[in-house]
């Protein structure tokens, strides 16, 4: 599980949305080619030498360069062509294809164990279609002679070993609708010439060490749908983009100033994640007015003001994560109640007020909440025994006052339970012991009176139990001492009374802290 407090099932639920959204996206792209975007492909191919014994001569190459052999059925360097035997990896053009019958269409090496540098035999394919090296060993720069696949639609090169600079010549691919180098160590800036690649639908430059500011260009490619310039060293501010934008992933860089409320014009955008950057000032309404939005990730930032009322109104809202910032003001008091996809909201770490959102207890796909590090105030909610993919209730360091809502006893896979450091008085509901997921749980530096329930220790899953910094009177249960897996109990400054067994700690081999 993650640290999220994320479930197997939602994550299953939300990808398979994600995967509807990237298909009917790509199939939007593909759809749109048109009779004149194959005649051009036509003129770049034109005149390239380029026959079938090349293309088994370069298949040939990548054999004895990297021991490919245990991929075959037969040597490839015996063939006339690149499909005369079987290659797994490789796609050829079939009857349907015209001239193109028996050439190379789609390269993919992927997870192949690959290593050294990028073979530049690779460059000899004219016709190629989808060249995929991704997930290899491959180190060194990048080639610029790969702006010689004229034809080339799909380039994969992530999560190798390669260096130095994007080459600016690449803009000469015009065919080229995805382009994927994240995970590598390129440096140096986005080439501004990229902006003229207009058939660019996907560009994922993502985890990189590239620097310097997003080229205003890139606002000229109207068909650019998602782009990930994440966990680099850039900066700057957001340009405009194209309408036609449906994922911005701008995480772990230095981009700085305001969040353009021109964003709120993408109206195809659903995913947009600008955590941990400098970012000043408001949140724009304008972006939670866009009607498919479904993850907004807006953390560790320096935005202030108020979380835009609008936002709770989003029905496909799953995700929101506004933590560490200077918020103020209410939480929207409906949020959860339109949005019946929700599974994670983080919104801790800033100075919001008021009380928690009823209709969170009521959210049936709600796995995670944290609203700790706030000034809340009022009572609890009640939680609904329907949630039953809740996993994570983290409300500490608040204003919180009432008492510990037994219905916390119906959320069968909660693992933790966080109410910490609150003004929250009565006595610890028995019900509590019905949590048998539970593995953190922290009621302290509250205000809880009565006894410790005996039924706590039936909590076996449980390894961090903290009561500490309150009024509970009575024993020590004797039941505790059958937690095995316990590994920190905090009991102290409390009025509690009485003598333990010499073996109450027999079965607490685990124990760390006490």
């Amino acid at each position: 599980m993650s640290r999220w407090g994320v479930g197997r099932g939602q994550q299953q639920c939300v990808f398979a949305f994600i995967v509807v959204v990237v298909v009917v996206g790509v199939t939007q792209a593909v759809s749109s080619s048109s009779a004149t975007e194959m005649e051009e492909e036509r003129s770049l191919r034109d005149g390239a030498a380029c026959s079938l014994q090349v293309e088994a001569g370069v298949l040939c190459n990548i054999s004895a360069t990297w021991n490919w052999l245990w991929l075959t059925a037969g040597d490839p360097c015996t063939w006339s062509a690149p499909c005369e035997g079987y290659l797994q990896g490789v796609t050829c053009f079939t009857t349907g294809d015209g001239d193109l019958e028996g050439h190379l269409m789609a390269l993919d090496l992927s997870s192949s164990s690959l290593y050294g540098t990028f073979p530049s035999s690779l460059l000899q394919l004219c016709y190629i279609h989808t060249l995929d090296l991704s997930d290899n060993y491959l180190e060194d720069y990048l080639p610029s002679g790969i702006s010689q696949l004229k034809t080339l639609q799909s380039l994969n090169l992530e999560h190798n070993s390669l260096d130095g600079t994007i080459p600016s010549s690449w803009s000469s691919l015009k065919l080229l609708y995805d382009l994927d180098l994240s995970n590598n160590y390129l440096h140096g800036a986005i080439p501004v010439s990229f902006g003229e690649m207009d058939a660019l639908f996907t560009l994922d430059l993502g985890s990189n060490q590239l620097s310097g500011l997003i080229p205003d260009s890139l606002g000229k490619l109207t068909q650019l749908a998602t782009i990930d310039l994440s966990e680099n060293q850039l900066a700057g501010s957001i340009p405009h983009f194209s309408d036609n934008l449906e994922s911005l992933l701008l995480q772990h860089n230095r981009f700085g100033g305001q969040i353009p409320s021109a964003l709120g014009e993408c109206t195809l955008l659903q995913y947009i994640d600008l955590s941990q950057n400098e970012f000043t000032g408001t949140i724009p309404s304008e972006i939670f007015e866009v009607e498919y939005l479904f993850i907004a990730v807006f953390a560790t930032n320096s935005l202030v003001g108020t979380i835009p009322p609008s936002m709770q109104y989003l029905s496909m809202l799953t995700k929101i994560d506004f933590e560490n910032n200077d918020l103020t003001g209410t939480i929207p008091s409906l949020l959860g109640a339109y949005s019946q996809y929700l599974y994670y909201v983080d919104l801790s770490g800033n100075s919001l007020s008021g009380s928690v959102p009823t209709p969170l207890g009521n959210a049936t796909m709600l796995q995670f909440l944290d609203l700790s590090d706030n000034q809340l105030s009022g009572t609890l909610p009640d939680w609904s025994p329907t949630q039953l993919m809740l996993t994570g209730i983290h409300l500490g360091t608040n204003e919180i006052t009432g008492t510990i809502p037994s219905s916390l006893g119906c959320l069968e896979n909660l693992q933790y339970l966080c109410l910490p450091r609150n003004q929250l008085s009565g006595t610890i509901p028995t019900a509590l012991g019905e949590l048998q997921a539970l593995v953190g749980l922290d009621c302290s530096s509250n205000q809880l009176t009565g006894a410790i329930p005996s039924a706590i220790g039936d909590l076996e899953a449980l390894e961090s139990l903290d009561f500490s910094n309150n009024l509970l009177t009575g024993g020590i249960p004797l039941q505790l001492g059958k937690l095995v897996d316990l590994q920190l109990m905090n009991l102290k400054n409390n009025e509690l009374g009485g003598t333990l067994p010499p073996n109450f700690f027999a079965n607490l081999s685990r124990i760390s802290t006490l």
